[in-house]
């Protein structure tokens, strides 16, 4: 049993709690294989797809390792962003419900966090924080910041 955990563990790559500020009612997983959305109560898996049958998730190995997967809420609205391995400056807005890619953004360091609510999705990278109306997807500010290489923390949320 120990094994399969460590095994687990390995192909973890990122683990964000959804839904309401109180509730966090879902839960987002990427790994290196794809990604995953669950309720957390009662626990159930409500999504799972592997970035390598995306065509737009995947790098030219086939493999779409994600690094972030944020949804807004407990909605078909999921942001990615894949790995170091993969593309880690290229941020996707998926619906998951029909498939599809509804916009990429690419950014020009490698993208340490994302939030959404709705209004507003906010994209960090080391030295810069972007804020785009999520409605139409433009550009309301970029703000420059000290460098942080590690992204944001808890505290963000």
């Amino acid at each position: 049993m120990r094994c399969s955990h460590a095994r687990a563990a390995r192909q973890l790559v990122s683990l964000s709690p959804s839904g309401s500020a109180d509730s966090h009612s879902c839960i987002s997983i990427g790994s290196r294989k794809g990604f995953a959305i669950a309720n957390c109560e009662p626990y159930g898996k409500v999504y799972a797809k592997s970035a390598s049958s995306l065509p737009h998730c995947a790098d030219s190995s086939g493999e779409g390792p994600t690094a972030i997967v944020e949804m807004l809420f407990c909605t078909s609205l999921v942001a990615l962003v894949g790995s170091a391995n993969s593309s880690p400056r290229k941020l996707q807005i998926v619906n998951t419900k029909r498939g599809s890619l509804i916009c990429e953004l690419s950014f020009p360091t490698a993208v340490l966090g994302v939030r959404l609510n709705r209004r507003r999705l906010v994209v960090v990278l080391e030295e810069q924080i972007y804020v785009y109306d999520i409605s139409n997807l433009r550009l309301l500010h970029t703000i420059e910041t000290s460098p942080n290489p590690n992204g944001p923390s808890q505290r963000f949320r």
